[in-house]
């Protein structure tokens, strides 16, 4: 991606912000040299481990097993577009299982 400065159009790298979670999670925090914010990247390292654990391990062997089972037809009685609606903001807002699961 090409961004114009004040010296010029200058080259850049971009991250999409559904990566920067991944990214922030990747930084080696003996590199850091405050030590309070070097204690901050600890902790969301931490926080992030145990998101992680809980989303694949956290749930029992039956829950597992539902998230693979085929998903129902939806009441026709319902418009469509509520239907839609409904699954397009579980993705966002939560997962694509979310959504799957609708």
């Amino acid at each position: 991606m090409a961004l114009p400065s004040a010296g010029g159009i200058q080259d850049t790298f971009c991250l999409r912000i559904d990566l920067v979670n991944g990214w922030l999670f990747t930084i080696d925090e003996s590199h850091v040299r405050d030590e309070e914010t070097r204690n901050r990247v600890i902790a969301y390292k931490r926080e992030c481990y145990g998101v992680l654990f809980k989303h694949f391990y956290g749930r029992s062997s039956e829950d597992r097993r539902k998230m693979f089972e085929p998903i129902g037809e939806p009441d026709l009685d319902e418009p469509i577009q509520t239907w839609r609606s409904l699954v397009t903001e579980a993705r966002q807002t939560h997962s694509i299982q979310a959504a799957r699961e609708l």
